[in-house]
């Protein structure tokens, strides 16, 4: 079509410089040669560059990413399992996200608290705000807070009698407004980009199969939810 299009403009600009050129019909018929084969080499040479660009482009690859987890407790650890923050520094430039765990769930009024005050919160070690500070030096890193995970499993005998607050939570929608109601300030007052959902559940009893295949144990289950952003 662009060919088509540059043809027909060519050969009316040949007709005009005919009309105003007084040239005999074999010095026309070589002017419009020459401008025929002038308009071939230059489509020729878009059409290669065009071919070239895309062998160099090359189909789009989605970009993998790498995510990093901290857990609180490697902090007050002694010997060979303990690291602070600041030893997380050399494997950052490696990281897309980082992820500090855990924060939990409190059981009768569903918010979303620190399980380690004294070590979070600004009234202790602060790592709350040591951990989003690395964002000053790496400025692509997403730092998320975990709520969850494994260090929020009541064990205690009375707690194994009552009902799993998570769950307790997600069939409770006032519960559901506090919690993200108090995550969400948690994760804005403290510099978080955003929420990591890591709960997890009692192991279930072992299941009485009776057809002959041997009964099987489930292992606890955990939820994880991909990353919330925070807007």
């Amino acid at each position: 079509m662009l060919h088509t299009l540059l043809k027909r403009t060519l050969e009316r600009n040949i007709s005009n410089l005919n009309s105003n050129l007084s040239l005999n019909p074999p010095e026309r018929e070589m002017i419009k040669t020459l401008a025929i084969l002038a308009l071939s080499l230059c489509l020729a040479s878009v059409a290669l560059a065009v071919k070239v660009g895309q062998q160099q482009t090359g189909p789009q690859v989605p970009k993998k990413h790498l995510v990093c987890y901290y857990d609180s407790a490697s902090f007050v650890k002694e010997g060979l399992g303990k690291l602070v923050i600041d030893e997380l520094e050399p494997a950052l430039q490696f990281c897309d996200y980082l992820i500090y765990g855990y924060a939990g769930l409190e059981r009768d009024s569903h918010k979303a608290v620190s399980l380690k005050q004294q070590l979070d919160l600004d009234l202790g070690k602060g790592l709350y705000r040591t951990v989003t500070r690395l964002k000053r030096k790496y400025p692509n890193v997403k730092v998320l807070l975990s709520v969850g995970g494994d260090k929020d499993i009541e064990t205690d005998k009375d707690a194994k009698e009552l009902p799993n607050k998570y769950l307790e939570l997600l069939e409770s929608s006032t519960g559901r407004t506090r919690f993200v109601n108090t995550v969400f300030s948690l994760l804005k007052t403290y510099g978080f980009d955003g929420l990591d959902v890591a709960w997890q559940f009692h192991k279930n009893k072992p299941k009485k199969v009776h057809s002959g295949h041997i009964p099987r144990k489930y292992d606890a289950m955990q939820m994880r939810a991909a990353p919330v952003s925070v807007g």
